[in-house]
């Protein structure tokens, strides 16, 4: 009897030591070592793609892509038992409030290429169908208050055609640096290997509608094109 009571006492002991161990060294980090957790940081840190289809879907949810960063990054659980983790590009469920349900699949690479995608979404807000084939792939635009926070962290500069745009359509240079804040979508164009991120910000300005796109640089924000209703007669230089 004794030795069990000895076996018990040294079995709570370890299970002590190891309750311990695992708050010193998972403590500082929260809890981003949980299993679901780490799932989402996977995700949120590949390039995050949308087919047409789907991305049309997200549309009648939303006008950007706020709901899906929250589930990666606040509010979403992963479903591990209705995920397919057994394929070569396993699919996870994540779901978020108000009966969201969005699925990812992962493409991962040993070379940094790998990217997330999209392939389903379910909500009751979703009020529409949509037709399109789903093929045609395109990057997941940032929600709005990122992209704003992006575009204004650093000092505004022009393109040369800028001035005679600016001119053309009666826009004061002052005014181009806020005119994004008034957009009604966000674009992000397909273009692989471009250096510098560019958004072309659909937006208005006195009642008129207007296509502004900024390129993201290392020291500064240049707005590189404006585009309204009317042409101009503007060359780039």
């Amino acid at each position: 009897m004794d030795k069990f009571k000895n076996r018990i006492k040294y079995y709570l002991i370890g299970f002590l030591i190891g309750v311990v161990a695992v708050a010193f060294f998972f403590g500082q980090r929260g809890c981003a070592w949980l299993p679901g957790n780490r799932v989402k940081s996977v995700i949120a840190e590949n390039n995050i793609v949308v087919g047409d289809s789907v991305a049309q879907l997200l549309n009648c949810l939303s006008d950007d892509a706020q709901p899906i960063y929250d589930i990666l990054n606040n509010s979403g659980d992963v479903n591990f038992g209705e995920s397919e983790t057994h394929l070569d590009h396993k699919i996870y469920l994540i779901e978020g409030e108000n009966d969201l349900k969005v699925w990812f699949q992962l493409f991962e690479s040993s070379n940094n290429q790998g990217y997330s995608e999209i392939i389903g979404v379910s909500s009751p807000n979703i009020q529409c169908k949509s037709t399109l084939s789903n093929q045609l792939k395109k990057p997941l635009v940032l929600p709005k208050k990122i992209i704003f926070s992006i575009i204004e962290s650093h000092s505004f500069s022009y393109y040369p055609i800028i001035d005679c745009q600016a001119t053309c359509y009666q826009i004061p240079l002052d005014s181009l640096e806020t005119i994004h804040k008034k957009s009604k979508k966000i674009e992000t164009p397909n273009i692989p290997n471009l250096i510098n991120k560019v958004y072309i910000v659909n937006t208005e300005y006195q009642g008129k509608n207007y296509q502004v796109t900024y390129e993201i640089g290392e020291n500064r924000t240049r707005i590189k094109q404006i585009q309204g209703e009317n042409e101009c007669d503007c060359e780039i230089k």
